[in-house]
C-alpha cells in the first residue's frame, strides 16, 4: 500500500484535526502530573484507535454493500476527524455530567 500524498491544505487541516484532538484529549487533575500525563495519553489514543478502528469497519462494509470503496486518503481524513468529534463530545461529556447524589 502507497502511501498517499497530500496537498498543503490538506495537510494543514490534518494537522489542525490531530491539534484539536489533542486539546480535548487532555484530562487536567491538580496536584498529580502522572495522572493527568496518563489518563490524556489514554484518552488521545483510545479517540484515535476507535476513530482507525470504526473508519476500517465502515470501508469494508461499503465493499460489501455497495461494491466500492473510499480511498486511503479519504480513510485518513475520516478517522482524524472522528478522533475529534470523539475528543469534542467526550469533552462535553465531562463538563456538563451530572452528579449522583448518594
Amino acid at each position: 500500500m502507497k502511501w498517499p500524498s497530500f496537498t498543503l491544505k490538506e495537510k494543514l487541516q490534518l494537522l489542525f484535526g490531530i491539534f484539536l484532538c489533542i486539546l480535548f484529549s487532555v484530562r487536567y487533575y491538580p496536584e498529580n502530573l502522572e495522572k493527568t500525563l496518563l489518563e490524556s495519553f489514554r484518552w488521545m489514543f483510545s479517540f484515535f484507535f476507535y476513530s482507525g478502528v470504526f473508519t476500517y469497519m465502515l470501508r469494508g462494509l461499503c465493499r460489501k454493500i455497495f461494491k466500492q470503496t473510499f480511498s486511503f486518503k479519504t480513510g485518513i481524513k475520516m478517522a482524524i476527524w472522528l478522533a475529534v468529534l470523539s475528543a469534542i463530545t467526550q469533552s462535553l461529556h465531562e463538563i456538563f455530567k451530572f452528579r449522583q447524589s448518594p
